[in-house]
């Protein structure tokens, strides 16, 4: 019996790699598979070998997936696109988060934080599908400032079109990411992710976050109960979304609740369950395909 857990390959990324993860019921093989669906990320333009091998990786691709027993997504987002380009449903368990790992932050920004101007934080690697580029832009002219940890590709770009108020801080350790989640009114998280880490790790520590209104983000961010949302991946529309949540006030208590359906225990849970219950139905189907023969 064999079950796929899948997750978008990322917007203007190649497709990802596969793995195996173990299983606790016997006979039972878990696989964990990336969904290459749009695999046109690995180039139709171009040359016709290019277009070719397109082709063939997508009916490869479209094959391979009618041969897990049960698929697991990892987002609503991941699940409609499964639905899309390979026409099966599939489970929606999201990720396990390390929620509780930020239950020493406090609730609130100390008091000084920012010298008197909110500041806020954005946790991402710097690659263009990331959309950094988005986050930095929305803060030209504002007050506020933002602090952008991570590092790659993009780096040298983006500190060209950094204004004052905006500090690219690189890769950081543990405590110091700590620090600046205690330090940050909000996150700002502009990617469209399959199902984005950041977003939750953010809520675990009583911050809301302004988020791009597409993929696994909108799980775990909802406005206006954990923060607010911009629909257009445009500068202005982020801005606009930062202001509203300047004008709201959230419950640190319910931010903190809401990440803790995303902690390890619960993802241990709800997926034993998931492989429990998978198991127990194709064991009914056999007795009584079993039954109907004798």
């Amino acid at each position: 019996m064999t079950f796929a857990a899948c997750q978008s390959a990322p917007h203007g990324a190649a497709g990802a790699s596969a793995g195996s993860v173990s299983a606790a019921a016997p006979g039972v093989t878990v696989t964990e598979r990336a969904e290459t669906g749009p695999i046109t990320a690995i180039a139709a333009r171009g040359s016709e070998l290019y277009a070719g091998t397109s082709r063939g990786l997508r009916r490869w691709d479209v094959a391979s997936t009618a041969g897990p027993h049960a698929l697991v997504a990892n987002s609503r987002y991941t699940r409609d696109r499964i639905r899309r380009y390979y026409g099966r449903e599939a489970t929606v368990i999201e990720p396990p988060v390390d929620a509780r790992r930020f239950a020493s932050v406090p609730d609130r920004p100390p008091a000084g934080a920012g010298a008197g101007e909110p500041t806020y934080l954005c946790v991402s690697a710097l690659v263009p599908y990331k959309r950094v580029e988005l986050a930095v832009r929305a803060f030209a002219g504002r007050r506020a400032r933002l602090v952008v940890v991570g590092d790659g590709p993009e780096r040298e770009r983006l500190a060209a079109l950094a204004g004052p108020n905006v500090e690219l801080r690189g890769r950081v350790g543990d405590a110091e990411l700590d620090r600046l989640y205690a330090a940050a009114q909000a996150i700002i998280h502009p990617a469209v992710d399959d199902f984005g880490i950041v977003p939750v790790e953010a809520l675990a520590a009583a911050r809301p976050v302004v988020a791009f209104a597409e993929g696994g983000a909108r799980d775990s961010v909802s406005e206006p109960e954990t923060g607010t949302l911009f629909a257009e991946p445009t500068p202005e529309a982020l801005g606009a979304a930062i202001t509203r949540l300047e004008g709201m006030r959230f419950d640190p208590a319910r931010l903190r609740a809401a990440a803790l359906r995303f902690d390890q225990a619960e993802f241990e849970r709800r997926f034993g369950a998931f492989v429990e219950g998978q198991v127990e139905a194709r064991r009914g189907r056999r007795t009584g395909r079993e039954v109907a023969s004798a």
